[in-house]
Formats: structure tokens, C-alpha cells, sequence
């Protein structure tokens, strides 16, 4: 922390580690094979949505062991965090993961210390800052009674991100409870198939034992673009506003819609299309009324017509009987239609 030098040899290392380890781009296909062992898996998230990385060691084949084929452990590793770096995050911000480290059934002599080495020289090395805590699960008696040593040859803050689980119990301060597979402590059935990643929706709340909400949006990663997910170099040059841009897909504007999120200003929206334009000929067509002196017809129409409800209002239970002695004496048809005419379209609702 604040060594800059180290901090950019790091990541000069990392670039270069990168540009040999996927010199063949890796892909589902190629691990397909491999993933099937569930050595590696995600299958939740915790309280804050940091996503669980499940590594069950006894299921690594023994044949691994034999041929010391441990890049192949690497590997699927490797793959989990590629595709958590890929699906899972957000670019411009420090997201990290929860690793469960599943010890059942093992002794001294049965724990892979030299993958377990590797996977660490990896994570450390490379994916620096991405692992939140290390949860030691499953513990036998007998490496219980190596955790006081360990602890003593771990640096303070190595020993911050280690948690040794004593009961299944104690998980549930971290995570509800269907986030988590049976054997630690939740309600979710021990996985049997690791790809597609079975993740569960929300809610993500500690000891929340209702299950999963089947309401809750999914596939929210199809959000951003691959440019978008892959994030861009900062770039004095350029205001903050354009450095933490996101760039988002076609679908953003739905989803983000359907998560009760603002849309930014960035994000494609779709044409608004115009409201189907009313007759304005119909809409204009002057009425068909004369008003005169002596009652009659034209009286009769100017009551359809605007007591009548065409304008909104109610009809009146009786019409005046001053109405056209009093206010209205206009005897000559031709000049009545202009009159009436600018009352019709100051009366007409207002478009949007």
C-alpha cells in the first residue's frame, strides 16, 4: 500500500502474465471438461453481493495429484475469476469475492498444499485485492489443531481475511441462507451440475431463510457492452464525467427500467413513437347549427352539442329558457359557425 513503483511493477507483471497465459483465448468449451469436477464453482452471493467462489480440494482427481497436473487446478480457477471479472462487476470499481474453502473429509496428509500454493501464488499475484475473506470450512479435528500455527505465520492482514467456521451456524451472519449449499449450513441442495453457474436471485439480507425471490430481475450483466464491461484507461485529458462513463446496450434501457434504476444519460433509449394523430379535418369540422330568434332547430343542436357531453361537460337537467332571447341574438346563419368555431378548439383537451 502506497508504493507506487511496486504497484506498477505488479501490474506490469500481471500484463504480461496475461498475455501469455491467454495467448489461446480460453473458453467454456476448452474447460467444459474440467469444471464438471466442481473443484471450482460460484453459487451465490453474500450480504453485499460480493459473489461466493466455492473450492472443494478433495475433488481433485487423483490422477491430478499423480501427474502434478495442477494447472489444470489453476486453470478452472483461472476461469472462475475471468468470468467473474466478465459477468459479475462493474468496471471502475474494487469488487471482490467470497471464497469458500471446503476442507471435509480431509487430513494433514490429504491437503494439496502444493495446489493450494499455486492457486495462492495466482490470486495473489495477479487478482490482487479481488478475495474479500477466505472462509475455512469443514475443518477435522486434526486441522483445528493447525489453526493457531497458521494463524501465527500469517501477517495481520492476511489473518483479517481469514475465517475459520467452528459451526455452520456462523455463516448465516454473512449470508442468507438458500445463497449457500447444505454442507455449509444453508438450505440450497449440494450442487450437482457447475456450469451454467447456479446462481440464486435475491434476497441477499444475512439469515434470511425465505428462499429465493423468483421476481427479482436476472441476467442484469446484459446491461454493458463487452467494451463496456471491460472498462477504459483513465485519461487526464478528459473530464470525470467521460472517464466513468458506462457504455450499455440496447437492452439497458428494460432492464435498468425493471431494477427501479435511473437511466443515465448515456444509455440508449428507444424512439419514442408519436401518439396516432387525431382527424384534425374531423376535429375541425365546424358544426352544423343555426341559432336564430325564434327557437327551432338551431336552438335544439346548440344544446347536443355543447350540453350534450361533446365538449366534456354534463348535460344540464334543463336548458335556459334566456339563453338565446337574452345573449344570443345573431339571426344571420353565416356568422354564426365563426363564433362558435374558437370556442370549440380552446375547449379541446391539449395534446401531448
Amino acid at each position: 500500500r502506497g508504493n507506487v513503483d511496486l504497484a506498477l511493477s505488479m501490474m506490469q507483471r500481471t500484463n504480461e502474465w496475461r498475455l501469455d497465459y491467454f495467448s489461446q483465448p480460453m473458453s467454456e468449451a476448452s474447460i467444459i471438461e474440467d469444471m464438471k469436477y466442481g473443484i471450482a464453482y460460484f453459487c451465490g452471493r453474500d450480504r453485499c453481493l460480493r459473489p461466493i467462489l466455492v473450492f472443494r480440494a478433495k475433488r481433485i482427481p487423483a490422477h491430478w495429484h499423480k501427474e502434478k497436473s495442477y494447472e489444470r487446478v489453476i486453470a478452472v480457477v483461472v476461469f472462475c475469476i475471468e468470468y467473474f471479472l466478465r459477468h459479475m462487476v462493474v468496471p471502475g470499481r474494487q469488487e471482490g469475492i467470497s471464497v469458500l474453502c471446503d476442507l471435509a473429509d480431509m487430513g494433514i496428509a490429504q491437503v494439496p498444499m502444493a495446489a493450494l500454493m499455486e492457486m495462492h501464488k495466482s490470486m495473489g499475484s495477479h487478482y490482487t485485492g479481488r478475495v474479500f475473506k477466505f472462509y475455512i470450512c469443514n475443518m477435522s479435528w486434526v486441522l483445528r489443531s493447525l489453526v493457531g500455527v497458521a494463524k501465527g505465520i500469517l501477517s495481520d492482514r492476511q489473518n483479517q481475511k481469514l475465517v475459520f467456521v467452528n459451526k455452520k451456524e456462523e455463516m448465516r451472519q454473512d449470508f442468507a441462507l438458500h445463497q449457500l449449499e447444505e454442507d455449509f449450513g444453508g438450505t440450497s441442495p449440494n450442487i450437482q451440475e457447475f456450469l451454467p453457474f447456479p446462481l440464486k436471485p435475491g434476497p441477499f439480507e444475512a439469515g434470511h431463510s425465505g428462499g429465493p425471490d423468483p421476481s427479482r430481475v436476472p441476467n442484469v450483466h446484459k446491461a454493458l457492452t463487452k467494451a463496456g464491461h471491460r472498462g477504459r484507461v483513465w485519461d487526464q485529458r478528459l473530464p470525470h464525467e467521460e472517464n466513468t462513463r458506462l457504455e450499455y446496450t440496447e437492452a439497458a434501457e428494460d432492464i435498468l427500467t425493471q431494477c427501479g434504476l435511473p437511466i443515465p444519460a448515456s444509455c440508449p433509449r428507444r424512439p419514442v413513437e408519436p401518439e396516432p394523430e387525431a382527424n384534425l379535418e374531423e376535429e375541425a369540422k365546424e358544426p352544423d347549427c343555426v341559432i336564430d330568434n325564434n327557437g327551432g332547430e338551431g336552438d335544439q343542436n346548440v344544446e347536443s352539442f355543447i350540453g350534450g357531453g361533446k365538449l366534456g361537460f354534463a348535460s344540464p337537467t334543463s336548458t335556459p329558457t334566456t339563453m338565446v332571447e337574452e345573449d344570443v341574438i345573431i339571426q344571420d346563419p353565416p356568422k354564426v359557425k365563426p363564433s362558435l368555431f374558437p370556442f370549440f378548439c380552446c375547449a379541446m383537451p391539449a395534446r401531448s
